[in-house]
């Protein structure tokens, strides 16, 4: 038997983000945020195929006290009875009584003490700050640049597995995310005209979209794996669906309701969608009522 394989060996990273998984949905978008302003930051599910099959306690050991500038450490009652944060958590602290630097910078989701940690040492509050504060934060601490072009700047998010959803299709460059941890979907429209937009499968989550015009409803829609998903991009009309799946193979259904164009004569660029997504997996939508439409 194979022993010791670590994963990602003489990688540097500049961040290193350590968190439960019940606060993922929050870590998720400091880590995107980060990524656009080039950071090279360590966020598990940007390396799960360098991970899968590793050691995984020698990994994290060695990436937490070896390869990073700066470690975030996000604090919770999850957080300190979880087996592998406590990995992480410890070859953190090890550097940082190393250093004797600022090396773990600790974020709080609540009043949980952080063992091993000084009671004197500062923290940030989750609920005072938005993940892209806390990632103009990040970058300030990394003496790394804090701007980004206005079109860089993370899309809004939605993330119950099912619900409506409006937004501007001009703004975030037609992007918009939905969904959490494994069963995330970046929307990417474009090209709308008054009653009709097109989704394209760019985004790197994505792994192919198709239309389901024969449909009026999304719970018609059946087994959606025997759509058509070779084409870049899709044109939906108001009351048409499109599918996409994404990287983990999840599936999301997604409905127009209303597409407003100011190409068209609108007075607003505004997209209305509806959306669910098969978070237990599977394709088959017309069994969507089984799970529950919460997060």
């Amino acid at each position: 038997m194979v022993t010791g394989l670590t994963a990602l060996e003489g990688e540097e990273f500049a961040v290193g983000l350590s968190f439960a998984g019940e606060q993922r949905s929050y870590v998720q978008e400091v880590a995107l945020s980060l990524q656009a302003r080039g950071v090279k930051v360590f966020y598990d599910s940007f390396h799960e195929d360098a991970l899968w099959g590793c050691d995984l306690i020698d990994t994290l050991n060695d990436l937490y006290s070896e390869r990073m500038q700066r470690v975030v450490v996000f604090v919770s009652k999850e957080y300190v009875e979880k087996p592998f944060t406590n990995v992480e958590r410890r070859a953190a602290l090890s550097k940082a009584i190393t250093l004797r630097t600022k090396y773990v910078l600790p974020v709080r989701f609540d009043n949980t003490a952080l063992p091993g940690m000084p009671t004197s040492t500062g923290y940030l509050l989750a609920s005072e700050k938005t993940p892209e504060q806390l990632a103009v934060a990040i970058c300030k601490q990394l003496g790394m640049s804090q701007t980004l072009k206005s079109n860089q700047v993370a899309p809004p998010w939605s993330t119950p597995a099912q619900g409506t959803i409006s937004f501007c299709h001009v703004d975030h460059d037609g992007r918009y995310m939905i969904g959490k941890d494994e069963w995330t979907f970046e929307i990417y429209v474009y090209g709308a005209h008054t009653n009709c937009i097109q989704f394209l499968n760019d985004p790197p989550s994505i792994r192919g979209v198709a239309l389901a015009d024969h449909v009026a409803q999304i719970g018609e829609l059946g087994d959606a794996s025997s759509l058509v998903f070779s084409s870049r991009s899709r044109i939906a009309y108001e009351g048409q669906s499109v599918v996409l799946v994404n990287t983990n193979g999840f599936y999301a259904a997604i409905k127009v309701v209303d597409v407003m164009a100011k190409y068209g004569g609108d007075k607003e660029d505004i997209v209305t969608l509806d959306y669910v997504i098969l978070k237990e997996g599977g394709s088959d939508f017309s069994k969507m009522t089984s799970q529950a439409p919460q997060d």
